[in-house]
């Protein structure tokens, strides 16, 4: 990290920090920080992403990867950019066929089907949304802080930091082994710390509400992990049901056009 993205970061904090105070400590109208260049943007790119698409089906039918992502940049009016070199190193193009069809689910569900089957994922930075490769995405770890004071019971944060990094991507937190993730509660601040991919922060982030909805009981419930990668959609997406954990999510078919069909959205 270099001194200039160091001092970024610190004053990235210091502001989420900040935010949470004014909160005291709860996560009102809003459970997470990112520590961005550009947080603002980044939230309201991460609020687009779990819009509904409406009562219409979208269908792709197989239809250029470049020309889906045109589409859903369109729809949803969130900046999308390929990452061509990453694409590349796997032998893929911007051409790669996309063939999907969904009615009645969110974009961040949308755009997770449409990379699925190519074996690729995203990440968010300054509210654009980088398509890339799992391995890529991996290595593009961001910062956030969640407010957590009403999810503990007298300063005691380790059965919910363990619930989180035994529950999500066990195998990606360094406190579990040789993963890069790191998790730090912070007790003044009625706070956690997390350094995740963009991928495992939608999981906890939807884990910690789902903690919230749930009965004090079950808080150490287990739960199954969530596929590799789901947006923060709510119940039209993938949904995290109580801490069993059912994050669903299906996969799309195999190739050109897009057809939106309120009326027989699932024949081609």
């Amino acid at each position: 990290m270099t001194r200039c993205h160091a001092a970024i970061v610190v004053a990235s904090l210091a502001v989420a920090f900040a935010a949470v105070h004014e909160a005291n400590g709860q996560p009102g109208n809003q459970s997470v920080y990112f520590v961005d260049p550009q947080p603002e943007a980044t939230l309201a790119t991460i609020e687009k992403l779990a819009r509904g698409i409406g009562d219409a089906a979208v269908q792709f039918r197989e239809m250029p990867l470049e020309e889906a992502i045109a589409f859903l940049e369109d729809e949803s009016g969130i900046q999308i950019v390929l990452d061509l070199a990453a694409l590349s190193e796997l032998g893929l193009s911007a051409e790669e066929p996309v063939t999907f069809r969904l009615r009645n689910g969110t974009y961040d569900v949308v755009l997770d089907h449409v990379l699925e089957p190519l074996e690729l994922t995203y990440t968010v930075s300054g509210g654009v949304i980088l398509v890339t490769t799992e391995e890529n995405a991996a290595s593009r770890s961001l910062i956030a802080v969640y407010p957590v004071i009403d999810l503990v019971e007298d300063g005691e944060y380790t059965t919910l930091v363990d619930t989180i990094t035994d529950i999500i991507a066990s195998d990606t937190w360094s406190k579990n082994g040789d993963g890069a993730g790191a998790i730090h509660a912070i007790p003044q601040r009625g706070s956690l710390v997390i350094s995740q991919t963009f991928a495992v922060h939608t999981q906890v982030k939807q884990l910690l509400e789902a903690l919230r909805r749930a009965p004090a009981q079950d808080v150490a419930a287990a739960a199954e992990p969530r596929p590799a990668h789901a947006g923060f959609g709510g119940p039209q997406g993938a949904e995290f049901r109580g801490y069993g954990g059912d994050f669903g999510g299906g996969r799309p078919a195999p190739r050109g056009g897009h057809n939106v069909d309120a009326n027989n959205p699932f024949s081609f």
